[in-house]
C-alpha cells in the first residue's frame, strides 16, 4: 500500500510539472525572442563591419531564418502534445477550451475576438483544434455547452479575410 501511494503521489507530481511546464510553454509572450536577439546581433555586426563579405551576410541570415523555422516547429510540436495530454484525459476540457480560444484569438479581458491574429498562433490553433476537436465537441454535447462551435464559426469567418494568407484560410 506505501509503495502505491508513492506511485501515485510521484506520477501526481510528474503530471503537475507536466502541467506547469507545458503552460510556461504555451503562454510565452515572444516565442521568436531568441530568434530575434540573433538578428540584432546580426544587423549589429553587420553595422560594426560594413565590409562583411555578402556570403557571410548571407549565411548569417539564413541561420536567423532556420532559428526561427525551429522554433515555429517546436511550437507547433509542443501543442499538438497539449492536445494529446487532453486526449489522455492528463488536461481537462475547460483549459484546452482556455488554449483554443487563446489560439484564435479571443481575449477574455474584452470577452471578444481580436481583430488580428498573429498567423503563428491560428496556425497553431487550426493545429490544436485538429488534434482534439472531435473530443473537445463530444464535451460539449454532453454538457449541452456550444463553446466548440464558436471556435469554429470564427474560423469560418477568418478563412474570408483577405488579411489572413492563403495557406490559412484554406
Amino acid at each position: 500500500e506505501d509503495q502505491a501511494a508513492a506511485n501515485g503521489a510521484q506520477l501526481s507530481s510528474f503530471q503537475y510539472r507536466l502541467k506547469m511546464r507545458c503552460q510556461t510553454l504555451f503562454y510565452t509572450e515572444d516565442i521568436y525572442a531568441e530568434a530575434n536577439e540573433m538578428q540584432a546581433a546580426m544587423e549589429a555586426r553587420i553595422a560594426q563591419r560594413p565590409d562583411l563579405p555578402e556570403l557571410e551576410r548571407a549565411r548569417m541570415a539564413a541561420d536567423v531564418e532556420e532559428r526561427r523555422t525551429r522554433i515555429k516547429w517546436r511550437f507547433l510540436g509542443n501543442i499538438r502534445f497539449i492536445g494529446e495530454l487532453f486526449k489522455e484525459n492528463v488536461l481537462k476540457a475547460p483549459v484546452m477550451r482556455e488554449c483554443v480560444l487563446f489560439l484564435l484569438g479571443y481575449d477574455e479581458k474584452t470577452n471578444a475576438w481580436s481583430e488580428t491574429v498573429d498567423e503563428q498562433y491560428l496556425d497553431a490553433g487550426i493545429k490544436l483544434l485538429t488534434t482534439v476537436g472531435q473530443k473537445l465537441e463530444h464535451e460539449d454535447q454532453r454538457k449541452r455547452k456550444h463553446q466548440t462551435a464558436q471556435c469554429f464559426e470564427r474560423l469560418q469567418a477568418m478563412s474570408r479575410d483577405k488579411r489572413v494568407t492563403s495557406r490559412l484560410r484554406f
